[in-house]
């Protein structure tokens, strides 16, 4: 796999193509059915036919709008076109429709044919399930998941931040970091999958912690699902918890060094230079609903 493309902060926010609209459950520990669906394809090409005022008032690095307009992704579908089809079916995801696509190209620009988006990574951030809503406590799980491995990949991280509301009374809900993990799954070749399990970095003791994992492993090895399993729990002395604000985003990068992402008080996730925003979901926990409720 070539780490090749080079990816942006501030626009690819922008690349969110769709969301699934259907009822939010009230019932206790229903899941979440609106998915959170971003494009590599659409970010691809945005860069590539933005304009270059419009680059320029983004704070774009020069190498950084000719990596994205050089043809860095297309040598890269035309690496993958030289794999068998067990490989692109078992590394890369492609099914064989996909595969019948990728064989039929031949190194055209990916802006002149709409098609290619099947060919390419897209990232659903799905299936945020409440297990457990009192006054002093949430259980939660949230899921990512790329339908093929992206044109890139390198480390990412899975950052949230969170705000209680306690009533007119203070309080504050801490992660317990001993219990809570993220569990992410690598598909890799005829030998099926692995997984691997880290435990998240607490950034503000009361408000914001984060993961960083390896987006590629041994054996073209990609990371392909995560889960996050959260535990919340009262400080002592708060008063009753009646709902809890929270932002889940991913930050994906093609760079060796560590993600760059910070939290301003201004209760946000927000991504450095080196890292960008592929995509993020905002809700609330509801404690009268047992439920999450997406913003």
């Amino acid at each position: 796999m070539k780490h090749i493309v080079k990816r942006v902060v501030s626009i690819i926010c922008a690349l969110v193509i769709f969301v699934s609209f259907s009822s939010i459950s009230t019932q206790a520990a229903a899941p979440n059915t609106q998915d959170v669906i971003v494009s590599e394809y659409d970010y691809i090409v945005l860069v590539r036919t933005m304009a270059p005022d419009e680059l320029e008032s983004l704070s774009l690095k020069s190498e950084q709008i000719q990596a994205m307009r050089s043809n860095s992704p297309e040598l890269e579908l035309l690496n993958r076109k030289e794999k068998t089809d067990a490989e692109l079916s078992q590394v890369y995801g492609y099914n064989k429709n996909e595969i019948s696509l990728l064989r039929t190209y031949h190194g055209e620009n990916l802006e002149s044919n709409p098609s290619l988006a099947a060919l390419t990574g897209t990232l659903t951030i799905s299936q945020i399930t409440v297990a457990l809503a009192t006054s002093a406590r949430v259980d939660m799980k949230v899921v990512w998941e790329w339908d093929h491995c992206p044109l890139v990949v390198a480390k990412d991280v899975l950052a949230i931040c969170w705000s209680p509301t306690f009533g007119s009374s203070n309080g504050n809900m801490r992660l317990n970091i001993t219990k809570s993990s993220h569990t992410v799954t690598y598909k890799v070749g005829s030998s099926g999958s692995y997984t691997e399990t880290s435990k998240f970095t607490s950034v503000s003791l009361n408000s914001s912690a984060k993961v960083e994992f390896q987006m590629e492993g041994p054996r073209d090895a990609w990371a392909s699902k995560g889960l996050a399993t959260l535990y919340f729990e009262a400080a002592s002395g708060s008063a009753a918890l009646t709902e809890m604000d929270m932002i889940f985003a991913y930050g994906h990068t093609v760079v060796s060094t560590s993600p760059s992402v910070s939290f301003p008080p201004s209760f946000s996730i927000s991504f450095g230079l080196n890292t960008s925003d592929a995509g993020r979901r905002s809700g609330y926990v509801s404690v009268a609903r047992r439920a999450w409720v997406d913003n």
